[in-house]
């Protein structure tokens, strides 16, 4: 009930801004993927769940959402509370119905440019984290982490074994 009703607040707001704010817009990026790849895979929970997160970043610059960001945020929550949606579309100025919009894509472009902390581990123990670009490949990784330092001094003069590597999580180099 309190999630809904945060909605109607974001939604009944008297103003909204005019220009569309980068961070919102990641943010609105990443819940339509999430929440897209939820419902084919009826995962209900974790879909609202990502929508609260999407909510809450919200509620954190309420002075940067524009009307654009409420009617993605409207056809998201419109298969789980379409009597809401139904009603705040027509309040935030939406044409039609808001369950007969298109459904709001992703653009795979925002979502890979998001940095991420990588973990960087020799044989399992964490030496070092760092900033890199989501969606790295396996390759650039391994060639930026070797060539660092801290990375150094625990592989040089070592046979590398084998590397282990999870995508936008951690790369382990075992000796």
């Amino acid at each position: 009930r309190r999630f809904l009703e945060k909605i109607y607040v974001l939604a009944s707001q008297k103003e909204f801004a005019k220009t569309k704010n980068a961070q919102l817009t990641a943010s609105i990026n990443k819940s339509v993927k999430k929440v897209s790849e939820d419902i084919e895979v009826m995962k209900f929970n974790t879909a609202i769940s990502s929508l609260m997160i999407l909510v809450n970043s919200f509620y954190e610059a309420p002075e940067n959402i524009t009307k654009e960001n409420i009617k993605s945020l409207l056809m998201m929550v419109s298969p789980f509370a379409p009597h809401l949606a139904e009603e705040l579309w027509g309040k935030v100025g939406g044409k039609g119905l808001c369950s007969q919009q298109k459904w709001p894509e992703y653009d795979e472009k925002l979502n890979a440019e998001e940095k991420v902390w990588l973990i960087v581990q020799v044989n399992g123990k964490v030496r070092d984290r760092v900033e890199l670009a989501g969606g790295i490949s396996q390759q650039e990784a391994e060639k930026l982490i070797l060539s660092m330092p801290k990375v150094k001094q625990w592989t040089e003069g070592k046979e590398i074994k084998k590397i282990i590597f999870i995508q936008n999580k951690l790369i382990n180099i075992v000796i």
